[in-house]
């Protein structure tokens, strides 16, 4: 399991942590525990034994289907 830092990418707060199977690809959606559905907007892997993904939330109104 690889630790990921989710943060806010406009204002680099911390929203969570947790650990995922693989890295979270740009455009992903993640569930961030607290803040809810989350884009990847980008990603830095700082070594083997963590990362952080820079997300931005996901507005209501663009969970709707077509």
């Amino acid at each position: 399991m690889i630790p990921i830092h989710y943060r806010d990418s406009e204002t680099e707060e911390e929203l969570g942590r947790g650990f995922e199977e693989t890295l979270p690809r740009v455009g992903q959606s993640v569930f961030v525990e607290d803040v809810g559905e989350c884009r990847v907007v980008y990603r830095w892997q700082c070594g083997p034994g963590a990362s952080v993904a820079y997300v931005r939330r996901v507005l209501p109104e663009e969970n709707y289907s077509a």
